[in-house]
């Protein structure tokens, strides 16, 4: 078997020297007309071709306009008579937070020239999104998978534009080697001491009557409108809500979007359909006014304590 193993290292080797490698990179949205708060796909695809000496460095756009909701990436490798193919794609998930004609600056894509031994970029082209000033329908997230990133075509035009052919020396990877077998110590020796840690004690929690602090909050969050911040009132109320569901269903949403939010309520089955179907859809609410320009009116915002103190009520 070891033998098997090293013929065929060397036969990839063999494969490598001399080879050319040809970097693509193109950038694409999945919606290029939306309305403030609703979530465009971003996607960045790179395609290696031939001999691959090293990863290039991606640089994403600021994405002004936009916040970052999630991002993914995807690898896909083949190699065919020693020559290696691979294509990278990077996904980031946006929600619109600003009104008109924005454009998603180029990315970057950084790498080492293996014959000059200088550090090369080249750009995507810009990307223009409309956003228009109305409100989005609500999303119900009830019916989806875990959010995976989707196929994202390459537009021939665009790859011919920044495409580059280079020459790669076998010499060139040694360095590389040589750092990749140092991290694989270091990282066996960090599992090793990580698993020799003792288990944390545990803690003991007091009971508290989380109903009567959650109600509590939300009298306390209104002074917020006595000053007229809305948005911090909106998010005081989320991190209430998000505070009460912690407590009362012993799990932690700390950190998670509120799409992360809903689709762990389903997949542990913490509650009913149609109460995660309430929460989705109250949650959602917030976020349209703490992350975009929306801005609701007197009716809208005198029926958030309602709604909150409904879900506090009827959690379970």
């Amino acid at each position: 078997m070891r033998k098997i193993l090293v013929l065929f290292f060397i036969f990839l080797l063999t494969g490598l020297i001399n080879a050319q490698v040809l970097i693509e990179a193109v950038a694409t949205v999945d919606k290029d007309k939306v309305n403030l708060g609703d979530v465009i796909r971003y996607s960045i695809v790179i395609k290696r071709s031939g001999a691959i000496s090293q990863s290039p460095m991606v640089t994403p756009p600021s994405f002004d306009g936009f916040r970052v909701t999630g991002s993914y990436s995807q690898n896909n490798i083949s190699i065919i008579n020693g020559n290696a193919t691979l294509t990278a794609e990077l996904i980031y998930d946006l929600i619109a937070v600003k009104s008109g004609e924005i454009i998603i600056d180029p990315a970057e894509i950084k790498f080492i020239n293996p014959t000059t031994g200088a550090q090369e970029v080249i750009k995507t082209k810009p990307v223009k999104v409309i956003v228009g000033t109305g409100k989005r329908k609500g999303q119900l997230f009830l019916n989806q998978e875990t959010p995976t990133p989707l196929p994202t075509s390459t537009p021939e035009e665009d790859i011919r534009e920044i495409k580059t052919k280079l020459e790669f020396r076998f010499s060139n990877i040694i360095p590389f080697l040589m750092l990749g077998l140092l991290f694989l110590i270091i990282l066996i020796i960090a599992v090793y001491l990580i698993f020799r840690k003792p288990s944390p004690k545990n803690i003991v929690i007091e009971d508290v009557d989380y109903k009567k602090e959650a109600i509590k909050k939300l009298i306390k969050a209104k002074e917020l409108l006595k000053k007229d911040d809305i948005k911090g009132y909106y998010y005081e109320v989320y991190e209430i809500v998000r505070f009460y569901m912690e407590a009362i269903l012993k799990d932690s949403f700390k950190e998670l979007t509120t799409r992360e939010i809903v689709y762990k309520l389903k997949e542990k089955k913490l509650l009913k359909d149609d109460k995660i179907k309430t929460i989705n859809e109250f949650l959602q609410e917030l976020d349209l006014v703490k992350f975009t320009e929306y801005k609701p009116d007197d009716k809208e915002v005198e029926s958030i304590e309602f709604k909150a103190k409904e879900i506090i009520e009827n959690l379970i």
